[in-house]
């Protein structure tokens, strides 16, 4: 059975635990008393944030902050790209969970797929490094 990111009641928070992590200090462990305290998000309905955390790779299974959740903490262009590789490898994850490894032929729209190959050949083609062969990366 696919194992879905978790359910978070309170979405409208997710932009503010983002700019508290930012903001903070890097906890030894992520905890409930963390959450409320340090980031100041005391609703229970925020607590869903931690497995979110999780699943996005930010904290371990011990809720130990990762590498990623570090980085992320460095400078907005590492914020924003730790989290967007952190969301299209938990989509990935998850697609090929669902409709298997070839998930991408397999359930992909054609012209979606060859809007991507098409960025991905002009890529190759400029003088600037190339993103990434992930289509997600492109998309």
């Amino acid at each position: 059975m696919a194992e879905y990111p978790p359910y978070v009641n309170a979405y409208n928070g997710v932009p503010t635990l983002f700019e508290q992590i930012k903001a903070a200090a890097v906890p030894p462990k992520f905890t409930v008393d963390f959450l409320s305290t340090a980031l100041d998000m005391k609703s229970s309905s925020y607590r869903a944030m931690i497995p979110l955390l999780k699943k996005l790779g930010f904290i371990d299974p011990a809720n130990v902050p990762t590498q990623a959740y570090k980085d992320f903490r460095e400078d907005s262009f590492a914020l924003y790209y730790s989290l967007e590789n952190s969301i299209r490898r938990l989509i990935s994850e998850r697609l090929s969970e669902k409709h298997g490894a070839n998930w991408w032929n397999d359930k992909v729209p054609e012209g979606v797929r060859k809007e991507v190959e098409k960025k991905q050949r002009e890529e190759k083609d400029t003088t600037m490094s190339i993103r990434s062969e992930d289509p997600l990366a492109l998309h």
